[in-house]
This record gives structure tokens, C-alpha cells and sequence, in this order.
């Protein structure tokens, strides 16, 4: 019985080591992948916050008194309290609209002594008759992507599509291809495409003629022109002219116009037809022109009323290709070359504002 039982457990003893040997080349014949170690993003710098921070919340010398703005925050908020407690039996609340609107409103327009146009890069146009107090969409524009409206003289109201500046590729991003500019002589209730404009995929810019009641200007992606009674006229301009627009400007007694090209440019006309377009921006910014190095975007307007000197004082500004603020730059000259200055930054750090990159995005003027 010793004997049997001392064979039994020989024998399995040596299944167990066959097994393990069998298991130990089986593991080693396999092949395996080769250790890589996680690829980590090398974390930003907090640098650019905390100035931004300091200089907001700091002193002439960037020092934050922390505690007193502490002290302040509960003297703030303590007499809020007081304040809500007084008024409070005779405050009344109500929705100033516009509702359900979608997006980034872009474009708005008056008319007549109460009227509003709004619209909004995703979420159409809509109208306002008391000063905005409440909206009402109309639903007869065909389609949602509104950058752009201008009222001509005659009443005609135009509405461009689509924006260059929203990641327009059509599919998952910000913004969306428009479709062209539309026009209305019945105060919106319907609309014909404008012939000719069908292929604008991205129309900025909208503005009234103030020499031609029929006429409006426009710039778009695919170039800057004007619109009469519904018909088309796509300016080329010169050899100087843009060949994609994104800002247009005329002054209010017509004398001249500023256009801005996408990569930033400034062009200037004074003839009535705004045809023969002068480029005026040059160098660095720095030689009484506007900038032409360095920049993004530009954004121009003309003042609405003249100065003693009966010029129209004129405003260009700027992001730099990388989305910073770039500088506001200003004419005390009707926008004429050799007459331009920087008058903002000046001392202040040009990183401060659009701090995050937006400046193509959201600039405006």
C-alpha cells in the first residue's frame, strides 16, 4: 500500500512539472508587443493668465491686494442685499428676447423710429417693432445662416449668408456654407436670391449706399461689389481690389469708401462708383498707414458724423494672423494714406485683449 501510494504521487508530481515546462515554452514562443510609453502634451504655461489676471485686478504696479479685494466683494454684496431688500416689492420682470435665436447675432438693422433686423449666424432672421422688447422670426427667409442685412433707400432690404470667419466647412463645426445674398421689397414677407450671388458661400458685409437709394454694397468670399434694384455688379476694382472681402465702409456723405480684404488689407476709393480701389496699408503700421504685416483680420468703419475739419474720421482694427489683438488704428484725414495712427494698444500689452486666440473670430468694430 506505501508502494502504490508513493507511485501515485510520483507520477503526479512529474504531470505537474510536464505541464509547467509545457506552459513556460508555450508563454515564451509568443510574441509580444514592445512597451511604449504614453505620449503626454507638455502642459501650458500659466504665465499668460496670471498677467491677464494682474492686470485687471492689479494696481499701477500689477500688485493684487487680495485681501482687500476681499474686503470690497463683501461690502459689494452686502449692499447688494440691502438694495434687493428695497426694491424688491416694486421689482417686475419680463423676456426681452429674441427667443430660441441660435447663435452669434452678427447683423442687426434699424428702421423707422422703433424697428429692428436681427439675425444670427445659425438661427435666422428675425424683426422687433418696439426697440427690441420682443421678436418675432420670420419665417419666410430661407435660410439660417444670416451674417449680414442692409436697408437701401427705396426700402429694399437685403440679408447676406454665411461667414467667412466660422469654420464654414459645411459639416460639424461653428458655422455653415450661406447661400448668397436675398432681397425683399415687402418688408420681409418674401424673397427672391439675388441673380448672380448664388455662389457666395460666406457674405460679411452689408451697407446701404448713401448716393444711390437703389444701391447697396456688399463683401463677400468671393469679392466685393454692389447691388442695384436686384442686380449685381461685382467690382473688381483694379489690380489692387481684393479678390475676397470681408468688411466694407462708406462715408456718410458718400465722399469715399474703405474696404478690407480677408487677409487684412485696407483699400480706399473716393470716386462715386467706389470701382478703382487704392491699397493703403503698408509695412509694419508704423508710417501713418494701416499695417500689412502681420495681420488677419481688419475690421473698418467710418464716424457718422464729420469732425470740425468737416472730414469723416475713419477706424481700422486689426487681429494678428495668430488671432491676438492686433491695434486700432484711426484718420483724422477721411482715411487717406500717410494720415493713420495706432491709437490702441499704445501702452497697453497687445496680448491683453482676445486673449484666447479669437480675434479672427470675434472681432469687431
Amino acid at each position: 500500500m506505501m508502494l502504490n501510494s508513493t507511485l501515485r504521487s510520483v507520477a503526479a508530481g512529474t504531470a505537474i512539472f510536464g505541464l509547467s515546462v509545457m506552459g513556460w515554452f508555450t508563454l515564451s514562443n509568443q510574441e509580444s508587443e514592445a512597451y511604449s510609453p504614453r505620449l503626454e502634451e507638455k502642459a501650458a504655461e500659466p504665465n499668460g493668465a496670471l498677467e491677464i489676471r494682474q492686470a485687471l485686478l492689479g494696481d499701477e504696479n500689477g500688485v493684487v491686494d487680495y485681501a482687500g479685494l476681499a474686503e470690497l466683494r463683501q461690502k459689494v454684496e452686502k449692499k447688494a442685499k440691502r438694495d434687493l431688500a428695497a426694491k424688491a416689492s416694486s421689482l417686475s420682470w419680463h423676456e426681452l428676447g429674441p427667443d430660441n435665436i441660435g447663435g452669434r447675432t452678427r447683423a442687426i438693422e434699424p428702421f423707422g423710429a422703433n424697428g429692428l433686423y436681427a439675425g444670427s449666424v445659425s438661427g435666422g432672421l428675425w424683426k422687433s417693432m418696439n426697440r427690441g422688447d420682443n421678436w418675432t422670426q420670420i419665417t419666410t427667409f430661407p435660410s439660417l445662416m444670416v451674417a449680414s442685412i442692409a436697408l437701401a433707400g427705396n426700402g429694399d432690404l437685403y440679408v447676406g449668408t454665411g461667414t467667412a470667419w466660422e469654420g464654414a466647412s459645411g459639416e460639424g463645426d461653428s458655422g455653415f456654407r450661406g447661400e448668397g445674398i436675398w432681397r425683399s421689397t415687402d418688408a420681409g414677407a418674401s424673397w427672391e436670391q439675388v441673380s448672380g450671388s448664388g455662389s457666395f458661400t460666406a457674405t460679411d458685409a452689408l451697407i446701404a449706399d448713401p448716393n444711390n437709394d437703389d444701391r447697396v454694397w456688399f463683401a463677400s468670399a468671393s469679392g466685393y461689389g454692389s447691388i442695384t434694384n436686384g442686380d449685381l455688379v461685382e467690382v473688381q476694382g483694379g489690380t489692387n481690389a481684393p479678390s475676397a472681402a470681408s468688411d466694407v465702409a462708406i462715408a456718410p456723405d458718400g465722399t469715399y469708401c474703405l474696404v478690407a480684404g480677408v487677409n487684412g488689407r485696407v483699400y480706399r476709393s473716393i470716386d462715386g462708383d467706389f470701382a478703382d480701389l487704392e491699397l493703403i496699408s503698408q509695412g509694419s503700421g508704423q508710417d501713418g498707414n494701416p499695417p500689412q504685416s502681420g495681420v488677419g483680420r481688419a475690421r473698418v468703419d467710418i464716424a457718422l458724423t464729420a469732425d470740425a475739419n468737416g472730414n469723416y474720421n475713419a477706424f481700422a482694427v486689426y487681429a494678428t494672423s495668430g488671432g491676438f489683438f492686433y491695434g486700432l488704428f484711426h484718420s483724422d484725414n477721411a482715411g487717406q494714406s500717410g494720415s493713420w495712427s495706432n491709437v490702441w494698444p499704445g501702452e497697453i500689452d497687445t496680448a491683453t485683449p482676445l486673449p484666447r486666440n479669437q480675434g479672427k473670430y470675434d472681432l469687431a468694430l
